[in-house]
């Protein structure tokens, strides 16, 4: 429940936020391609339920922040960090509710990037998901009336021209998996972006209104995907479909898929390490959203394509991709708006760094020490005053 993190510690938070969705994306995409009685993985409403318990599992680790206020101050609503919420107007209760609406926007869109994973290679679908980016930063604008500065600008310049180069290698290339729908699986993504773009901004609203614990929106999100999925999934079970992304005649076959992870232990393996990576992005990444902002969480997201692409290089089973130079350039280029963007190197020329929350802070901390200073100073004046009053009487 601390107010906002040392910058050291925010670089921890962004750099297990990046490997949780990493490990993420690469136990999905092999989970994916793992078979049972000559059949694929193809579960994405059953892995969206998957994903929705991880992320209730945070509840837990909320539960644990109450007690330990509780433990220091005697109450939670004595801590400090609350008392000074509280000052600056903020409400430190919200209608549990409310968190329905981030909820269906992440169930929608992570059930679309699943089946995206089934069209076209991961790392493809992780440099399609940088248009996010754009879409967050946008919206930030358009509904948060956030303010861009140029440093923010230049570096979703660099994101864009870094996925455009991939996207351009991949094209060049052409693909090397087995996947034989790739426009079917870029639609999906776009789909997938448009919606959790608007899932971050809503829990960056939330997060600006009212003072919560990161895990707690984590957590309630979790706990309403479940509740809806344990609704949808026994339904979907008994509705038939001939498509080819349903699951043995049916829109999403439950029993088939938990079978599949009985049989199969590297799948059931997986399954578990996708779970644990999925606590670790969503809890690190609302963090990031709280003390940084919805478009600094999109712009980290992009660099586990990174790693995704790397891992797939070196992989040698189902899923292994071929290194394409120009994709290599995309990267660096990519990485280096992610670096702009997020002030983790700022450019000491061009007024670059006028603007970033180093010198935000810096003004601050003048502005607080002049008021402090004029403080002091009206209170002499009147100590002055009052002294001078005693001694004519």
């Amino acid at each position: 429940m601390a107010g906002r993190p040392h910058i050291f510690v925010l670089y921890i938070y962004m750099v297990a936020m990046i490997l949780g969705g990493a490990g993420n994306g690469v136990a999905t995409k092999i989970v994916d391609k793992t078979e049972f009685n000559d059949k694929p993985f193809h579960h994405p409403y059953f892995q969206s339920f998957a994903m929705f318990v991880a992320e209730s599992l945070c509840i837990f680790a909320y539960l644990y922040e109450l007690w330990d206020a509780k433990k220091k101050y005697g109450n939670y609503e004595l801590s400090p960090d609350v008392i000074e919420a509280k000052r600056r107007g903020k409400s430190t209760k919200i209608n549990p509710l409310k968190f329905i609406f981030p909820m269906l926007c992440d169930a929608v869109g992570s059930t679309l990037q699943l089946f995206a994973y089934l069209y076209i290679q991961v790392s493809a679908a992780q440099m399609i998901q940088g248009c996010i980016v754009l879409v967050t930063a946008f919206q930030s604008v358009l509904f948060l009336r956030k303010r861009l500065h140029r440093h923010h600008w230049t570096g979703l310049f660099f994101v864009v021209l870094g996925i455009a180069l991939v996207g351009l290698a991949v094209m060049i290339s052409g693909s090397d998996s087995d996947e034989d729908k790739p426009i079917v699986g870029i639609i999906l993504m776009f789909g997938s972006i448009l919606i959790q773009g608007s899932q971050f901004v809503i829990e960056e609203k939330f997060l600006g209104d009212y003072y919560i614990s990161p895990l707690k929106v984590v957590g309630w999100e979790g706990i309403w995907g479940v509740l809806l999925f344990a609704i949808l999934l026994p339904a979907f079970q008994f509705i038939p479909c001939d498509l080819d992304f349903c699951s043995n005649g049916v829109i999403e076959d439950t029993h088939l898929a938990l079978r599949h992870l009985i049989n199969v232990k590297t799948a059931l393996i997986l399954q578990i390490v996708g779970v644990l990576c999925m606590i670790a992005y969503n809890g690190f990444g609302i963090t990031i959203t709280k003390h940084m902002s919805a478009t600094s969480r999109t712009t980290l997201k992009q660099t586990k394509i990174v790693i995704v692409w790397i891992f797939f290089l070196a992989y040698q089973g189902d899923g292994h991709e071929s290194f394409k130079p120009l994709q290599l350039v995309g990267f660096l280029i990519l990485v280096a708006g992610i670096i702009l963007y997020n002030e983790i190197i700022v450019i000491p020329f061009l007024g670059f760094n006028k603007n970033t929350m180093k010198e935000k802070e810096k003004t601050k901390q003048r502005v607080e020490s002049l008021l402090s200073g004029m403080s002091r100073t009206f209170d002499e004046e009147d100590e002055a005053k009052v002294i001078q009053s005693s001694h004519t009487g």
